[in-house]
């Protein structure tokens, strides 16, 4: 990664870390090589970070990388407090979208929730451009099918997921959303 990449990339990871508290079992989806993981350390009580490209070993027995791709190679028996998905919605044919979110619910404990950034579509322009002058490596641009960040909160309502907050950062050029696994009925 360039410094560019790195950059957005740490702008992300900041904007995530402040809904992931202290303790928290999370779910890295995309992790690259485990950055944000890595960063949060003991912060969180578990981490998996998982990634079709993940190289990293973890010296942290709390933290764990799985090279597969979420939601093909994931068990089910897996139970999160947090998720993160971070500029890796729109990398995702329209037709893994559903089966994503779905997957995301399922991991998730009653009152659990999904973070997510997803850039808007002009960013496709502006990630080519800085590709072509070589700024930025511009991770997976290949996959970027022009998704339309407006359908996210429809797709996430289908698997079950409340919408808790939706933010723009980057100059209004990517989304934050964070969605709600509700919490369990006590009767």
């Amino acid at each position: 990664m360039k410094s560019l990449d790195r950059f957005l990339q740490q702008q992300r990871i900041r904007k995530a870390v402040q809904h992931i508290p202290a303790g928290s079992r999370l779910l890295d989806i995309g992790c690259h090589q485990g950055e944000m993981l890595l960063q949060l350390g003991k912060h969180i009580s578990f981490g998996v970070g998982i990634d079709p490209l993940c190289q990293t070993i973890s010296t942290q027995p709390h933290l764990h990388f799985i090279k597969a791709q979420f939601p093909f190679d994931v068990s089910p028996h897996w139970q999160f407090d947090r998720i993160t998905a971070l500029a890796l919605v729109e990398h995702l044919p329209n037709d893994v979208l559903l089966p994503f979110f779905s997957c995301c619910f399922e991991c998730l404990q009653p009152g659990g929730q999904l973070i997510c950034s997803i850039p808007a579509k002009q960013v496709d322009y502006i990630l080519a451009i800085l590709s072509k002058l070589r700024l930025i490596e511009g991770m997976s641009l290949e996959e970027h099918h022009g998704f339309d960040v407006q359908q996210t909160p429809d797709i996430a309502a289908k698997s079950g997921f409340q919408l808790i907050q939706h933010q723009r950062f980057q100059l209004g050029l990517n989304n934050l959303f964070v969605f709600g696994k509700p919490a369990a009925v006590v009767l």
